[in-house]
């Protein structure tokens, strides 16, 4: 499959509630919901899941109930020049299923903006840039974690700003990952701000 200039709203699907694979250019992922379907299939990719994304945005994407939780704005996605905004790994309050990486999951990303997602664990981005290409040039900002790592968990990041983001217990910026000539600043957690 591949798109340009499409408008990709209010979908569900128990993996990639707007888009599950394909090619998409100046796309917008908005209100998508990846679960919801059946608790004990795993929810992944609100937005998108495992594509390949160029200047899309994908905005106010979510998942929830399942049995795993992750990737409210992507999931396994590599974005090109996109803006990743107010998307939400939702947590629930069976077992342990908290929702993980509010606006990207296991994704490489370059010149991506990150912004104003939330989840229990990584608010902005987890598990991230891990397998040979680190996120690059990207701003990660504004994100929060209930739990730990507000912008950044388990990733890979070069040449990244990681400003503003919040965490309920442990790394506001990031926790658990490896950065190169990255910019961290007013970040705050209970413990490890930056």
């Amino acid at each position: 499959l591949r798109a340009t200039d499409c408008i990709i709203a209010g979908n569900q699907a128990a993996e990639g509630g707007g888009a599950y694979r394909g090619r998409y250019e100046d796309c917008l992922f908005e209100g998508n919901i990846g679960g919801g379907l059946c608790c004990a299939e795993p929810a992944l990719g609100g937005g998108a899941s495992l594509a390949t994304l160029t200047r899309c945005a994908l905005r106010a994407n979510r998942v929830s109930q399942g049995g795993f939780l992750g990737g409210g704005g992507a999931n396994g996605c590599d974005l090109r020049d996109c803006i990743v905004e107010f998307n939400y790994a939702e947590s629930t309050m069976i077992g342990d299923r908290d929702g993980e990486g509010g606006g990207l999951l296991g994704c490489t990303a370059v010149d991506t903006v990150i912004r104003g997602n939330s989840a229990t664990f990584g608010g902005g981005v987890l598990n991230c840039g891990n397998q040979g290409s680190p996120l690059l040039g990207c701003t990660i900002e504004d994100n929060v974690a209930f739990d730990r790592g507000g912008g950044v968990v388990d990733s890979n990041l070069v040449d990244c700003t990681i400003t503003g983001n919040r965490a309920g217990d442990l790394g506001g910026g990031a926790v658990d990952s490896t950065l190169t000539r990255c910019v961290i600043s007013g970040n705050s957690a209970t413990l490890c701000g930056g």
